[in-house]
């Protein structure tokens, strides 16, 4: 997945909406990788989901 956002930022012009795009990739990259390795817990999820509602 990362050899996807390495190549979409060569070959995308960035700009502003590809680089909020780009970063939430990144982000939902992050997060699923530290669940599935077990570094995320649920309880930090329900924060995660708590500040994202604000």
């Amino acid at each position: 997945m990362e050899i996807f956002l390495v190549l979409f930022n060569r070959f995308v012009g960035i700009n502003v909406f590809a680089g909020i795009l780009e970063l939430a990739l990144r982000a939902g990259i992050y997060f699923g990788t530290m669940f599935l390795i077990g570094g995320l817990t649920r309880e930090d999820l329900g924060l995660l989901k708590s500040l994202v509602k604000k």
